[in-house]
């Protein structure tokens, strides 16, 4: 995790074919991860060794790990999207040196080194704009060596310094690591077990109870990334991450999307919101609605007048005539 890296050696060993990688077998994935890939595949190329959306074979003589180091970027987005649920391929990106698009709980600053060493998928509801940025990042070495910060030159500055706080009280001592996500997390398991076995009403079992068995209620509802196959232009249910887009400050560019109104709070923008962009082109209907009735007004108006003078005119001229 602390090892330096020197970025002329990591650039040259990052070979692979595509800026992107992503190894997954599992295609019913409880987010529907899946449909965002695809999406996201018709925009910047992905190489897909797994079962799900693949398209390259997987060599014999490369090992996972080996075959991440070959490449920029790793999708290590999670099946579902529950609080602390990080799996190995997090990690596994993190230790072959490679910048990780991250996709699981809400919160992950106990999980990666800094805010500024991952990519959070969520940031980016629109597929369009990840493509974009990564695009963009893999033309630009020192933008992209900006994400290993905490690994380059690390004897000026003291680990602590180097990490995020949260990340590095989580994973500084193996002891109490240890004991926290080893025996802490069997009991948080055999606890929720317990109590659905003597409470049923406590969690929930979606009807393909083969495929799936859920007790953890801080699980988000499924299909979190089902509305992108409806195509463009992507408005999710919910309300997105800011994206942090540290190596290119001078891009101004935000999706509507991501700025809810004042008069929403949190849960409503995720569940039941309005985006901003439907707003705004409410309210131009609204101005035009209104401004069209003002012109109907003044029209009117106006027509009222002409007949009213037409008909006074007459009406002089009717008694001049008889005058005469």
């Amino acid at each position: 995790m602390d090892k330096p890296i020197v970025p002329n050696e990591l650039i040259h060993a990052k070979t692979g074919d595509a800026p992107i990688l992503w190894i997954a077998s599992n295609c019913k994935a409880w987010s529907g991860r899946q449909y965002y890939v695809k999406e996201l595949m018709k925009y910047i190329k992905v190489d897909n060794y797994g079962g799900c959306l693949k398209n390259k074979e997987f060599p014999d003589d490369v090992t996972r790990s080996d075959l991440m180091k070959q490449y920029k970027f790793y999708l290590a987005i999670e099946n579902a999207n529950c609080d602390d649920y990080v799996s190995e391929k997090l990690f596994d990106t993190i230790s072959a040196s490679t910048v990780p698009i991250i996709d699981g709980p809400k919160h992950y600053e106990a999980f990666i080194p800094t805010s500024r060493s991952a990519i959070r998928m969520d940031a980016y509801p629109d597929p369009r704009e990840l493509a974009d940025y990564i695009n963009y990042l893999d033309q630009n070495d020192t933008a992209y060596l900006e994400y290993f910060s905490h690994r380059i030159n690390i004897d000026q500055k003291p680990l602590k310094e180097r990490l995020d706080p949260a990340f590095h009280g989580n994973w500084s001592s193996w002891e109490l690591n240890d004991r926290r996500t080893g025996w802490c997390g069997v009991c948080h398991g055999v606890a929720q077990w317990w109590r659905a076995r003597h409470d049923p009403n406590s969690y929930s079992i979606p009807s393909d109870q083969e495929e799936y068995v859920r007790t953890d209620l801080s699980c988000q509802t499924p299909g979190k990334w089902d509305y992108v196959r409806q195509g463009p232009p992507y408005i999710p249910h919910w309300k997105p991450t800011m994206p942090d887009e540290f190596t290119r400050p001078w891009i101004k560019k935000r999706l509507p999307i991501y700025k809810t109104s004042t008069t929403m709070n949190d849960n409503n923008n995720e569940h039941n919101g309005l985006s901003a962009r439907s707003m705004w082109s409410a309210y131009l209907v609204l101005y035009l609605v209104f401004f069209s009735f003002i012109a109907v007004l003044m029209y009117k108006r106006r027509h009222s007048k002409n007949s009213s003078n037409n008909n006074g005119y007459s009406s002089v001229r009717q008694q001049a005539e008889q005058q005469e």
